[in-house]
């Protein structure tokens, strides 16, 4: 087998009127200590991409200013109950723990016929019910009807009053509560929320691959992620209008307990990973993986040997390529500077959420900017690739401006663009130019200004009658921001 260079990549971005020239870099040439089936090496680059200011030099203009209760909890008592397990949710069924727990804790009885019903869509109704129950406070409802679809004597009714006492809902503009609807994930999310009485603060970042921050429930689902209590699917998705099973729901309740309560397992985790990561048991990358870990799962580094490091990632442990490894939490509200000196200090704090520790050249000409990879290794070993990216940005503009900002991550989403394709740029290449195929320059490009819009991004900026315009022009469809927000999550669209 020939060990190769597989790819030198080189995204440029020159703040000028026009493109001046192509930035592609040289082939790269394979070693072959080794026989075996070759593999082409190939390079590939980019046009210098234009930022406009009314028509002038960026070194005719002056640089712009920078810009400027508790509540009750309860505890489980799984290890000394003694209530009948379901037929339906037997020992070893992956709900089976937090199931357990909602009878341990008297939140339900189950059906008459000796199932929990797992399976089974959750209405709002027996949504309110487990939260009342779970709650353990004890509320008196009246006789006054709140909602039009609740009326006295409903099982519901007691519940669902204390909800709306409490804050945590005011039903629908028809004046119904909806109590026989299914419960969506999102709504699930805002209930436990108003229910914890947290504050949780959002970024541009997004944990899941179909929300944004203008999404509906986003800053529920962000707050469910940041406890541990829900990760998503394995698409980085949270899907918040999905209906959700009795079986999901008590995995929600069981979550949200052991956070009140301080007892949920968390993993303390201060690696993250970059790409697709394959988990070996031995410290040999050419072996066949456990398992893979999905882009950006947090994991515990327990050691290093050589090119790969001894992690655990949730109840394993094995190795993985230390290159495949950042320090950075992605949506981190942390900063690796917190006292910068230097230019680049200042821009590595602007990209922290997304891209965190990517190196950075000293020096730059005038005000280009540009992201770059270099990769070498086994293509059918994943693992043993060595990897090194750069950033490079000119330090003509203040790195705390708007237009500076807008280049930062746009060379970021070059980097994450690279990740989400494990440094193939064929293959991002002939993806992008699909997602984006009319654009006056090519996909990567245009894909990367649609990224750099989701992580909020202001492309055309005017400040004192000046006008600047960032990126390849053109704007972004719905499908394509859709698409943007997969590969920030690493996911490939």
């Amino acid at each position: 087998m020939i060990p190769v260079k597989l790819l030198s990549a080189l995204a440029a971005l020159a703040l000028v009127l026009t493109p001046t020239g192509s930035a592609v870099a040289a082939p790269l040439t394979a070693s072959s200590s080794q026989t075996g089936t070759p593999v082409v090496t190939e390079s590939g680059g980019s046009e210098p991409v234009p930022v406009t200011v009314d028509g002038l030099e960026i070194s005719e203009l002056e640089v712009l200013p920078e810009l400027p209760p508790e509540p009750e909890t309860r505890s489980g008592r799984l290890g000394g109950c003694a209530a009948r397990d379901f037929r339906d949710v037997p020992a070893g069924h992956p709900f089976y723990p937090s199931v357990r727990w909602m009878t341990c804790e008297n939140l339900t009885v189950g059906y008459q016929d000796g199932t929990f019903g797992v399976k089974r869509q959750l209405s709002r109704g027996e949504t309110a019910i487990f939260l009342y129950r779970l709650s353990g406070e004890r509320h008196d409802p009246g006789t006054t009807v709140d909602f039009r679809d609740v009326p006295a004597g409903d099982s519901a009714f007691t519940a669902v009053s204390w909800m709306r006492e409490r804050g945590y809902t005011s039903g629908y503009a028809d004046g119904t509560f909806g109590r026989n609807r299914d419960i969506s994930r999102g709504e699930l999310a805002a209930f436990l929320y108003r229910m914890s009485g947290q504050t949780h603060r959002t970024t541009a970042y997004s944990p899941y691959s179909d929300m944004t921050p203008r999404t509906s429930f986003f800053t529920e689902a962000s707050w469910l992620h940041s406890t541990g209590m829900i990760t998503g699917y394995e698409d980085r998705s949270f899907r918040p209008r999905r209906p959700v099973t009795r079986g999901e729901a008590s995995k929600f309740l069981y979550s949200f307990d052991q956070v009140r309560e301080g007892t949920l397992p968390t993993s303390a985790a201060d690696r993250w990973t970059t790409v697709l990561t394959p988990l070996h048991a031995t410290t040999d990358p050419r072996t066949k993986p456990v398992r893979n870990l999905a882009p950006q799962t947090g994991i515990v580094r327990l050691g290093e040997q050589g090119s790969m490091t001894r992690v655990r990632a949730g109840t394993t442990v094995g190795w993985v390529n230390s290159d495949f490894l950042s320090r950075g939490q992605p949506g981190t509200t942390q900063i690796p500077y917190p006292g910068p000196t230097t230019y680049n200090h200042r821009a590595a704090n602007n990209m922290a959420p997304w891209c965190w520790d990517i190196p950075m050249a000293d020096t730059v000409t005038g005000s280009n900017a540009w992201a770059q990879y270099e990769v070498s290794g086994y293509p059918e070993w994943p693992s043993t690739y060595d990897v090194a990216e750069l950033i490079g940005f000119g330090h003509d503009l203040d790195p705390d401006s708007v237009p500076a900002r807008a280049v930062q991550l746009h060379e970021c989403a070059h980097i994450l663009q690279y990740r989400a394709y494990r440094y193939d740029n064929v293959a991002l290449d002939a993806r992008m130019g699909r997602i984006y195929p009319n654009g006056r320059d090519d996909g990567v490009e245009h894909m990367a200004d649609c990224m750099a819009d989701a992580m909020g991004a202001r492309r055309v900026y005017t400040s004192g009658g000046t006008t600047w315009t960032v990126g390849y022009g053109g704007t972004c469809t719905s499908a394509q921001m859709a698409s943007a927000r997969k590969l920030i999550a690493g996911v490939r669209p």
